[in-house]
């Protein structure tokens, strides 16, 4: 809870600006916990992580202290998503689909790694999360990240997330 106040506690851009670093490693650190634990999952999503979280993937941040936050909340949304239809469901609704599909599209390098790798996850067998994905144009960025992609883990999350979108819903 007091990692997820942290992020709850920037109200504005420009706050979320000054304490960026703060406001990263916060981020960075629910990531960690939501990777690979279920429980975790659950604990962060009811805690209230996801609309803060959104937030930072819409806020207009500059400089590297800026990019690595957005990545980092990104990174931490895919996590919260991987393997949770609820959480996957709840992401969506708080509005963090376009957010991410503009990341992949125009963010620094680690936030359009960290976006594809976030569409990955929320794409994975939720058809209604791969319409939006669709309707937004999301495919686009995505292939064009595969083409001119910098790190392995660009070609990695961005080549995960069209085969989940391209895949059969079961």
């Amino acid at each position: 809870p007091l990692l997820v106040g942290t992020l709850a506690s920037a109200s504005n851009a420009k706050e979320l600006q000054h304490n960026a670093p703060l406001y990263s490693h916060a981020a960075a650190a629910l990531s960690k916990f939501a990777k690979g634990h279920r429980e975790s999952q659950k604990a962060i999503a009811e805690a209230g992580a996801i609309p803060s979280l959104v937030t930072i993937l819409g806020a207009q941040l500059q400089a590297n202290a800026g990019a690595q936050l957005q990545a980092n909340a990104a990174e931490c949304l895919g996590h919260l998503a991987a393997h949770h239809p609820e959480n996957q469901a709840a992401i969506a609704r708080t509005g963090a689909i376009p957010p991410l599909c503009t990341l992949v599209r125009e963010g620094s390098p680690q936030a359009r790694e960290a976006s594809a790798g976030a569409l990955r996850f929320l794409t994975s067998d939720n058809k209604p999360n791969k319409d939006t994905v669709a309707k937004l144009g999301g495919l686009e960025p995505l292939i064009a990240l595969i083409v001119a992609g910098t790190t392995e883990g660009a070609l990695e999350h961005a080549s995960g997330a069209l085969l989940a979108l391209t895949s059969r819903h079961t």
